[in-house]
């Protein structure tokens, strides 16, 4: 279930705003009561419609059926964690970066579909991942214009492994291979744990800098640039976790945009090792808006 706070302004009457709590499940249902029910009950209820003339009551109707089919529409189902037991896991593929072999492994199932990821990390990333979990869950609802994901922790420590590939991951990192390109693998690469899958195709500021290829950028939005409404979410969003005390520290290499089929703007926030500056994550901003505009994916 989802609950939002849905303000809906009578159209005849611009100053009058009437607001409801409702609550819309996935299926599309309000209360137990189909979009249609409700609209008709709130318009037999005096409190609602006291006041009003035959047409801004029509008017109210109206956008109530607005709102609603809105707030339906981007509904977000929030995922049925799986648990180790019930991964469909056929292959683990370790990850490898531009500059380094990473502490993770892709777990695909037979038909290469990635379903979850196991990562090699340390006691203070697992709680921090959490710890982001707890801080932005309440306040995603507040950024419509844009989806947010993370990934959630699913298991840590030796029941994160999923059976049917741990002696294979396990023969990774025991080489002096995974030692010698896994950055600091003796302090960081210490605990398993077993993270929900995320889209990792996003632009970052980054990798926009290093590409320097526009082209590239813009079609990884669907050549449908940035708008100045999605922007401020954007910034929004990131400002409102620092408010709440959440310093993520690595913004420029882990927050992901891309454009979804759906035409909605995506935004994928991953690794949340420990932050020991605590310097506000929106501050280089600035310069990736420069860099945005600079190469036509974003408007302002």
């Amino acid at each position: 279930m989802l609950c939002s706070f849905l303000a809906l302004p009578c159209l005849g009457q611009p100053k009058a705003n009437i607001a409801k709590k409702i609550v819309v499940s996935a299926s599309g249902k309000v209360g137990g009561l189909t979009a249609e029910q409700f609209i008709k009950n709130t318009m037999a209820n005096p409190s609602f419609t006291k006041g009003l003339s035959a047409v801004q009551q029509q008017e109210l109707a109206q956008s109530l059926q607005l709102a609603l089919s809105r707030q339906i529409l981007h509904a977000k189902v929030p995922p049925v964690l799986p648990s180790v037991t019930r991964l469909s896991v056929h292959r683990a593929t370790q990850i490898v970066g531009e500059d380094y072999l990473h502490a993770v492994w892709s777990l695909d199932d037979a038909m290469g579909n990635t379903v979850a990821y196991l990562k090699m990390g340390n006691l203070s990333e697992i709680e921090r991942t959490k710890e982001f979990h707890e801080t932005v869950k309440d306040l995603i609802p507040q950024f419509d214009l844009i989806d947010i994901e993370y990934p959630l922790v699913l298991e840590e420590g030796e029941r994160a492994f999923p059976p049917a590939v741990e002696k294979k991951i396990k023969s990774d990192f025991d080489t002096d291979f995974f030692r010698r390109y896994v950055r600091e693998s003796q302090t960081r690469a210490i605990t398993p744990f077993l993270l929900s899958v995320v889209d990792t195709r996003g632009v970052t500021f980054s990798k926009q800098y290093h590409w320097n290829n526009p082209k590239l950028s813009l079609s990884i939005l669907k050549d449908k640039p940035i708008t100045a409404e999605e922007w401020a979410q954007v910034r929004g969003f990131v400002r409102a976790f620092n408010a709440a005390g959440f310093f993520h520290g690595d913004i420029p290499r882990n927050f992901h945009l891309r454009r979804g089929s759906d035409g909605r703007l995506k935004v994928t926030i991953l690794d949340f090792e420990r932050n020991t500056t605590n310097l506000n994550d929106e501050l280089f901003f600035d310069e990736w808006e420069e860099l945005l505009l600079e190469q036509d994916c974003l408007v302002l």
